[in-house]
This record gives C-alpha cells, sequence and structure tokens, in this order.
C-alpha cells in the first residue's frame, strides 16, 4: 500500500490491524536506515512478546538471540545473514502454528537494507502461508521493494494499492464528520480541496489552523488559507528529497504560477524542452505536480518561503521575458515584470493591454451598435426607437441652472442608428 505523506496510509494499516487481532503490525521509524537489521529486531521482539512458548528449532533460537536478547544466548561465531533469515523463517512457522495470521508492517521507507531484503524475501518465498502487507510513501520507495513490486506484478504474486487524494464528495464527508461548528461541508469542502490537493492530514491540520486563528480566521471564499506550522517540515524535507534539476524546475513552477508550461520552463532554465523531461517526470512521481499544476497550494507556498526576495524578483524577470517572446498576453506578462520591480517594462505591459481592452470594447460596440443593427431600447424596449420625450418631473436637472440649461427634450419618437441618452445612461 502506497500514497504521499498524510494520504491516510498508516491510519488504515491500523485499523486492519486492529480488526484482525492474529495479525502482528509493526513499522519501520526514522533513524532504522543507519542501524542494520533494526526494522528487523522489531519485529522479533513483537512476535517474541506475543507467542513467546512458540516452539522453536534448537539451533535458531541463539541465532535469533542476536537482534532479541530475550531469545537466550547469541553465538560467538560471526553473522551469517543467510542462516539469520532461516532462523526467522522458522520463527514464522512456529507463530503461525501459534495464531499468526499475517505481517503489517508500515514506514518501509525508514527500513534499513538488511531488513527490507530478508522480509521481502521471506513474503517472496511463500514459505508459510502468511499475508504480508506493506506500507510504504510513494516517492520514498526503496529499490529493493520497487524492483521486488516490478516482479510480482509481472506474476501477480503482488497487488500494490495506492491510496489516491480525496475528491470533492470525499472531501465534504470529511468535514461533514468532524462536526465543527462553523465549517459546513458546503462552504468549505471546496476551498479544503483547492488548498490540501485532497491530502486528509493536510487538510485536517488546515482547519485545526483555522480553529485557532479564532475570529481572525478567514472565510471560506479567501483566496488564501493559513499553513499549518506542523507541515513545514514535511513539505520542506519532500522537497529536499528531490533532484537539483527537479528543484529548479518546481521553483520556475511555483513562480510562473498559471503561466507554468514546458516552453515556460525551457526558456527560463536555458534548456531543451528534452533536458527537463525526466525533472518533470521526477515531479509528477512525487506528486507534486499534475497536469502542470501543483497537487495543492501549500507546496507552491512551500516553494516559494524557499527562496530568496532577490532570487524571485531575478526569476520572475526571466519568466516575463520567456512569455513575451513566447507571445503571451500583456495580461499574462505585466505581473512578472513588476514583480520583479521593473518598472518600466511593467508600465508598457500595462498600457498594452489597457489599449487592447478598449480597442475590444470598441469593437464590441461597434458589432452592437452598428448601422443597420435593431437596438433595444433600455428605457421602453421599442427595438429600433429611442424616445425624446422629456424627462419626467422627477429625473429633471437638480441643479440651480437647470432653467438655463438648453431644452434637449422634444416628443414624440425619432428613428435612430445610436442608442439614445437614457439608454446608455441606465
Amino acid at each position: 500500500m502506497q500514497g504521499d505523506p498524510g494520504i491516510g496510509k498508516s491510519r488504515l494499516l491500523e485499523e486492519v490491524a486492529a480488526a484482525r487481532p492474529s495479525l502482528l503490525a509493526s513499522g519501520g521509524r526514522i533513524g532504522d536506515a543507519r542501524v542494520p537489521f533494526a526494522l528487523l529486531a522489531r519485529v522479533l521482539a513483537l512476535g517474541h512478546a506475543r507467542w513467546p512458548a512458540a516452539a522453536l528449532p534448537n539451533w535458531a533460537a541463539p541465532e535469533l538471540a542476536r537482534l532479541e536478547p530475550e531469545m537466550g544466548n547469541p553465538p560467538d561465531a560471526r553473522l551469517d545473514p543467510l542462516r539469520l533469515r532461516q532462523a526467522f523463517a522458522a520463527a514464522l512457522s512456529a507463530w503461525s502454528e501459534a495464531g499468526l495470521e499475517g505481517l503489517v508492517i508500515d514506514d518501509l521507507h525508514h527500513g534499513d537494507e538488511a531488513s527490507l531484503e530478508c522480509l521481502i524475501s521471506l513474503a517472496n518465498e511463500g514459505r508459510t502461508r502468511l499475508a504480508w502487507l506493506f506500507g510504504v510513501r510513494s516517492a520514498e520507495m526503496p529499490a529493493v521493494l520497487r524492483a521486488w513490486l516490478d516482479v510480482a506484478a509481472v506474476e501477480g504474486t503482488a497487488a500494490d494499492i495506492r491510496l489516491e487524494p480525496l475528491d470533492g464528495e470525499a472531501m465534504a464527508a470529511l468535514v461533514d464528520s468532524l462536526a465543527l461548528e462553523g465549517y459546513a461541508a458546503s462552504q468549505w469542502a471546496a476551498p479544503l480541496l483547492r488548498h490540501s490537493g485532497g491530502n486528509p492530514l493536510f487538510a485536517l491540520e488546515t482547519l485545526r489552523a483555522l480553529i485557532a486563528l479564532g475570529a481572525k480566521a478567514p472565510h471560506a471564499d479567501a483566496t488564501r488559507l493559513p499553513v499549518p506550522a506542523g507541515l513545514d517540515a514535511l513539505l520542506a524535507r519532500l522537497l529536499g528529497e528531490r533532484s537539483e534539476p527537479a528543484l529548479k524546475l518546481v521553483r520556475v513552477a511555483a513562480l510562473a504560477g498559471a503561466d507554468f508550461d514546458a516552453d515556460v520552463a525551457a526558456a527560463v532554465l536555458d534548456a531543451h524542452p528534452l533536458d527537463i523531461v525526466a525533472p518533470w517526470r521526477e515531479l509528477e512521481a512525487a506528486q507534486l505536480l499534475s497536469d502542470r499544476k501543483f497537487s495543492h497550494d501549500l507546496i507552491a507556498e512551500a516553494v516559494l518561503r524557499g527562496l530568496p526576495n532577490d532570487i524571485a524578483r531575478v526569476l520572475h524577470g526571466r519568466t516575463a521575458a520567456a512569455l513575451a517572446q513566447l507571445g503571451r498576453s500583456a495580461a499574462r506578462v505585466a505581473p512578472h515584470w513588476a514583480a520583479a520591480e521593473v518598472w518600466d517594462r511593467a508600465g508598457d505591459a500595462f498600457a498594452t493591454q489597457r489599449a487592447r481592452r478598449a480597442a475590444h470594447r470598441g469593437a464590441a460596440m461597434r458589432w452592437r451598435y452598428g448601422p443597420g443593427r435593431p437596438k433595444a431600447s433600455i428605457a421602453h424596449g421599442r427595438p429600433g426607437w429611442r424616445s425624446t420625450r422629456a424627462p419626467p418631473a422627477s429625473k429633471a436637472w437638480s441643479s440651480p441652472k437647470a432653467s438655463k440649461r438648453p431644452r434637449a427634450w422634444s416628443t414624440g419618437w425619432t428613428k435612430t442608428n445610436r442608442p439614445s441618452r437614457n439608454a446608455c445612461a441606465r
């Protein structure tokens, strides 16, 4: 079972283990990778504590005592990994006879290589009729586990279960289940989905931050929601595990925002489009990017927080130049010139955009009110006519000089190809 951090793997595995007491649940911990057989020793200690009276072969107990002192005195001979694996297989067989039906081992991304090789080898051999359920982060899957999954997928000996982010309906159900006053699912499901990318942990921590803010908390329609402080370290670690080319690409994506695509990335990085294929795939595999967008706002905000202001200004300038060179609209180019503090080019781009909008409005007016087109009088609803009747007293000129104004009103109707003064005013 694999997925992103916070997607709910551990919670699901815990519930599976709790529902079946005959399963033995354990997992890797931070630091295990530096200690050979650390994970295997933890599993062995839990199994021995659960079934201390399980009948082991005479030779197996001393061998396992190298990892679990409660099992006796270890031999003086040097540790042989193959013999240790055989001893652990004997222990699994004995526990199976005592009632063990399977093992649930979470957080294999923290596990040491020696333990992983032993556990995966035993799961693949199938000497005992045990079920094996592993949990791992997708972006941090150990190479030995990935290689085994590739072979198992072809042979059909294992199922690869990937937990996906919540969709809108599932996020609404999550918010409803919390029954928080002032946080109705109809209002908050969509903003939380956009902010968290469907990650349950991120969504829950965002709600916790909102509640902590009290009256100062933003409303559901706010453009930005708070970033939980507890997630900073997790996001920083997730980004820190990426390669240098992938980090460069993800920073360009964060600064470019909605303008990000392969053309812009290649231009900003001075790279051939083929040179960014590998880092692009890496970011997609880590579920940081999806369809040219960040999986959720929290990742983009974490990337931007890690960029010094001076570097961000330079990259905004390169992004603006790339967009202009690619012929993108002035509305896209201007904000990046402004963020780069290149005020003259920003002003030119904004002026160009205003001129284009004015031209578009003029063209629309000419199309709507051009010669030969029927017009509907807004005041009276008679197509092709406008009223020249004097306005009612309630709409008469209120200025002291009103009596001296030329009387521009007459009675009746007149045919016209231009909108009436009343129609434009209204």
